[in-house]
């Protein structure tokens, strides 16, 4: 795929704006019963792996430019017994892809609009810092309410 990335984001580096838009696929093999290295996917009966892709996408024709980056992963399971703290305390969680998504595509040239695009997946702080420290945007379709900007009282 590395070739189709390259080609694509010479593609993308010559438009004025530039949408990446990513999301993650199930990728079922549960009735590949031989099959190894896979792990669960939705219920707890299926057996795969996911696949997190980003589109290069010129938002005023809707062109798509192709696969920007893509990353296969297998989820761990979580162990027996252990409780929402330890979970948090991990170093590696599955939700940190989003992140390597943007860390691993880098920055763009300063005169492009580069705009990362993401689900209530995405709606992550390190998300939203490693969209900065690569001097990107971000739009998001956010998980949990936040207020962004402090409450106001009406002047009388």
């Amino acid at each position: 795929m590395q070739p189709h990335f390259h080609h694509t984001r010479e593609r993308g580096e010559k438009q004025a704006v530039a949408l990446l838009v990513q999301d993650t696929t199930d990728l079922d093999f549960t009735h590949r019963q031989k099959m190894e290295g896979l792990g669960q996917i939705g219920n707890q009966k299926g057996r795969g792996l996911f696949l997190q892709t980003v589109l290069a996408v010129v938002p005023h024709t809707r062109e798509v430019l192709g696969c920007a980056m893509q990353e296969p992963f297998v989820r761990t399971p979580i162990p027996e017994g252990e409780t929402r703290s330890q979970r948090h305390q991990r170093k590696e969680r599955e939700t940190d892809v989003w992140m390597r998504m943007v860390s691993r595509l880098g920055p763009f040239p300063a005169e492009m609009i580069v705009v990362h695009v993401g689900d209530r997946g995405a709606d992550l702080f390190p998300f939203f810092l490693e969209c900065q420290a690569n001097h990107t945007a971000f739009l998001v379709r956010v998980f949990e309410n936040r207020r962004v900007e402090p409450e106001v009282e009406p002047q009388q």
